[in-house]
């Protein structure tokens, strides 16, 4: 694998930084899925209600359309 590649090609403190920055990519990684599984969670709701289809086709009642608009 070409990180155990590069880890034996690199001296003690760059094998130590390159393991620490492969842990903060892979925790960004996990907190940016926690982050859009919270907000899938929180706009479930909304999408659900838009894609159920229990809204009109057209508005109803006075839409200041012209007389022969909406009734």
């Amino acid at each position: 694998m070409l990180l155990d590649w590069l880890e034996r090609r690199l001296e003690y403190t760059q094998r130590k930084r390159l393991r620490k920055l492969i842990h903060n990519l892979i925790e960004i990684v996990y907190v940016n899925a926690l982050f859009a599984l919270i907000m899938l969670i929180m706009l479930l709701p909304f999408i659900i209600l838009f894609l159920s289809g229990d809204h009109p086709a057209a508005p109803n009642g006075n839409c200041y359309a012209p007389p022969d608009g909406c009734q």
